[in-house]
């Protein structure tokens, strides 16, 4: 069965695929989804041991929030999620397919074939590809990875959008996050 995790957590699954306009060279890679919330790669410029999370995010929705370009179309309090496919192996890093929000008209699959399982031959489910888990702790400072450590939330795979004053609002202590959101 394709997408079977190891018991440490990591995908046991390779992927094969070749560019879109030859049949060569062929790459063999695990595959897994990044995802983005608009602004969130600000936190590249603070230091782990200067700033914890949940004042991380704090300053991120002071300068990055309300979401400007969502909120007319999607609501007020959404913000969209973008995608992209990463290739470590491989070392691709490129906009995922089937997304609401594409950085650009180019993607993954308007640059490569269609993933197959390097086993089984069976095409990708983009679905099931694992999230990324974005890290703000002693381990790990990711890029935007504030937000899952002061949340606790990564999105679904593909997740178009998500309303950030509820996010918010679910977790223990910072409901003055949401209070000053709606002020913005």
């Amino acid at each position: 069965m394709c997408n079977q995790r190891t018991s440490e957590g990591a995908m046991s699954d390779l992927w094969t695929y070749h560019l879109r306009d030859c049949e060569g060279p062929v790459f063999t890679t695990s595959l897994e989804l990044v995802w983005e919330l608009p602004g969130d790669p600000f936190s590249g410029g603070f230091v782990l041991d200067e700033i914890d999370a949940v004042d991380l995010l704090r300053k991120w929705l002071g300068q990055c929030g309300p979401d400007t370009s969502g909120g007319a179309m999607l609501g007020p309090g959404m913000m969209r999620i973008s995608w992209f496919v990463e290739g470590p192996e491989a070392a691709h890093f490129e906009p995922a397919p089937f997304t609401v929000a594409p950085s650009s008209d180019e993607h993954f699959l308007t640059t490569y074939s269609w993933p197959k399982h390097a086993e089984t031959g069976q095409p990708l489910n983009w679905l099931t590809l694992p999230v990324r888990d974005k890290r703000w702790d002693q381990r790990q400072a990711d890029k935007g990875g504030f937000i899952q450590e002061a949340t606790g939330w990564k999105p679904s795979p593909l997740q178009p959008v998500v309303h950030l004053p509820g996010l918010l609002a679910a977790v223990p202590g910072l409901s003055d996050l949401v209070r000053s959101y709606y002020r913005s």
